[in-house]
């Protein structure tokens, strides 16, 4: 399976037989009134996966928060280090974080931290922040995010740490376009599916009977990603 046939081609998640984009994604570019970005995520991830609870643990207060970071880091630099030209054929001016959807954790978000340790060939900046109309889970808005610094004419890379519906990262990346941004490029560690429905488990059947291959991703094989379900996918720090 790839993205396109039977896996959504905006956002890797499952489709409805016959059908090349989510119900997510068609909710979310119907609220938004715009055109979607591809989002490339690094691995689909469940509940269950080792990659999820780094995702989780990584900005919490837990005592292993700092070694979760640091195995993000690594996987974060050397996914960039392999993909980053199929990513973003061409320059990257600026890389930007989505905001937290969380009012009491305060910016910078923690993957911004991460993202400055890779030593990515572009400024990392906290160029967005939380608008006046929050973002849910299952509701994008234009009003969502605010660009806070100057990106006409840019080039952006916009990362996040777990996509479940794409609400926070295309409302962050419609913000980025209403700014002048010229060209965004998306990509998540995760893309969390939810493994209680049919369509999600064929697809994550699928994915688990290949291997978890750092040296694959959605654009240089064209197929979906790999799902992350043990230790051997997160790197050891």
């Amino acid at each position: 399976m790839s993205p396109g046939f039977g896996v959504c081609r905006i956002c890797c998640a499952a489709c409805r037989s016959g059908t090349t984009v989510c119900t997510c994604c068609r909710r979310i570019a119907r609220q938004l009134a715009a055109p979607l970005v591809p989002v490339v995520p690094v691995s689909l991830v469940t509940q269950s996966s080792a990659l999820y609870h780094v995702l989780r643990q990584y900005k919490s207060n837990s005592p292993i928060a700092g070694r979760q970071a640091r195995r993000l880091t690594t996987l974060f630099a050397d996914f960039f280090d392999r993909h980053l030209p199929c990513i973003a054929p061409g320059r990257i001016d600026i890389v930007a974080v989505v905001p937290s959807s969380i009012e009491m954790r305060s910016p910078p978000h923690p993957l911004t931290a991460v993202l400055a340790d890779i030593g990515l060939c572009a400024r990392v900046l906290t160029c967005l922040e939380r608008g006046g109309v929050p973002a849910s889970h299952r509701h994008a808005s234009r009003g969502s995010f605010s660009v806070t610094e100057q990106v006409e004419g840019a080039r952006v890379l916009l990362v996040d740490d777990v996509c479940t519906t794409g609400a926070h990262i295309q409302s962050a990346a419609w913000a980025l376009r209403a700014a002048g941004a010229i060209g965004i490029s998306a990509v998540v560690a995760g893309r969390f599916v939810r493994d209680d429905c049919s369509s999600s488990r064929r697809l994550l059947e699928q994915a688990y009977r290949r291997e978890w291959d750092l040296d694959a991703c959605v654009r240089c094989t064209g197929r979906q990603p790999a799902a992350d379900s043990t230790s051997r996918s997160v790197p050891a720090q």
